[in-house]
């Protein structure tokens, strides 16, 4: 009884102390309920700036949003690069419940960070196209923007549109509430863990040199669940590649990539790889864009996946809006042609 009456103990004291945690996290920004039909949707990325001048410990993100149906949303922790959002520090995964006009977001965050400026972001992996019109979409969410909606708005926020892949500075326009807890300013803040999210893109050498022209060609393959670059997606890149410097004249114009997913595709039910796919494909193709020399880029992309891999082509297509090449590579007679 002695030591059961210990682990009793124990356990309240662990208890006691998780809740008095939480307890003691501060309203870091509130900015009410938007008081216009204004808020996030799975139309565009929105981000809002958060400004600290000491270690900062941020527990929880939460959005004003309306959604249709139960959709996944990756919520980040991003640096600030001239005044916009950057690289990601820290991300989480969260289910946002549908058929309701609420904040939600992750609120068991365990998010460190040192004095500075960073930016908070609400990412939808998968968008239809159809569902944003342009002109209603730019309209609902007043863009360029034309006036303050929250009753206590943020100074900073961004906007980043699915017709887009830059973020663009708006004000503030939708309800943000994020918790926290301020450190003192000699706590240094751990360095943040990689994200999982993003892919790998490892680009198949070409025996021609590469051109300088301003339009590029990529092409993409992605494995699937469970799976591996190595499994079939390196040596059909090879082959791709061969074909292209053997047969095209502009072969120096083309670029081929192999994605590995394989961290986030590992796992024991194919769903839960589908649905992590999702999140892959919002990282696809900003991480293409991020290979080539300031001032060039792919005018055309085609996208080639197997298994779930096609649940990462097809959202990162509709995302960035590209033309989709889809082909069935598998086949030793079948050649690689130009669109």
């Amino acid at each position: 009884m002695r030591y059961g009456r210990e682990i009793r103990l124990a356990a309240a004291s662990t208890l006691f102390a998780l809740i008095g945690h939480a307890a003691h996290a501060d309203v870091l920004i509130d900015t009410g309920l938007p008081t216009s039909e204004l808020f996030s949707t799975g139309c565009s990325w929105r981000a809002g700036q958060i400004v600290t001048e000491s270690t900062l410990t941020i527990t929880g993100i939460q959005n004003f949003v309306r959604v249709n149906a139960s959709v996944p949303v990756r919520v980040t922790l991003r640096s600030d690069e001239g005044g916009l959002p950057g690289a990601v520090l820290f991300a989480s995964e969260h289910m946002l419940a549908a058929g309701s006009e609420s904040y939600q977001g992750p609120t068991r965050l365990n998010w460190i960070v040192g004095a500075g400026a960073y930016w908070f972001t609400f990412e939808y992996p998968y968008v239809n196209p159809e569902d944003c019109d342009s002109a209603a979409f730019r309209r609902r969410l007043g863009f360029p923007d034309d006036g303050t909606y929250p009753p206590k708005p943020l100074a900073r926020e961004a906007l980043l549109p699915w017709f887009s892949n830059e973020w663009a500075a708006s004000g503030g326009r939708t309800g943000w509430r994020v918790t926290g807890v301020k450190g003192r300013d000699d706590t240094p803040p751990p360095p943040p863990p990689a994200s999982t999210d993003a892919p790998t893109l490892t680009l198949v050498p070409s025996s021609k040199t590469p051109s300088t022209g301003r339009d590029r060609s990529a092409v993409i393959l992605v494995h699937g669940w469970n799976s591996n670059p190595d499994v079939w997606a390196n040596a059909l890149g090879k082959k791709i590649r061969m074909e292209l410097d053997a047969e095209r004249s502009d072969a120096s114009n083309w670029d081929v990539y192999f994605a590995d997913w394989s961290e986030r595709a590992d796992t024991t039910l194919p769903k839960t790889a589908w649905a992590r796919a999702s999140l892959v494909a919002g990282f696809l193709l900003v991480d293409l864009s991020e290979k080539l020399p300031a001032g060039l880029h792919y005018k055309y992309v085609h996208l080639v996946g197997h298994s779930a891999g096609s649940q990462v082509i097809v959202p990162a297509g509709a995302r960035w809006a590209l033309r989709i090449s889809c082909r069935r590579a598998f086949s030793s007679a079948s050649r690689f042609s130009s669109s």
